[in-house]
């Protein structure tokens, strides 16, 4: 499957999710939520993370 095909399929999950994120604001530099949601749903994609760089920040890289 390449990345489009993922994201087509993933369509409604991913609108989901983003109207969950607008439900639940936090505040800037705060975002300790937001990080740990972020963090699950790349691991399920696949993508190795790397979390709590500086704080709240995620990096995520993907080997094909």
């Amino acid at each position: 499957m390449n990345l489009i095909e993922l994201a087509e399929s993933r369509f409604s999950q991913t609108q989901s999710d983003r109207r969950y994120l607008h439900r639940t604001p936090e505040l800037a530099f705060e975002e300790f939520k937001t990080s740990e949601f972020v963090n699950a749903r790349l691991q399920e994609l696949g993508f190795s993370v790397k979390s709590k760089i500086a704080g709240t920040g995620l990096v995520a890289s993907f080997d094909t």
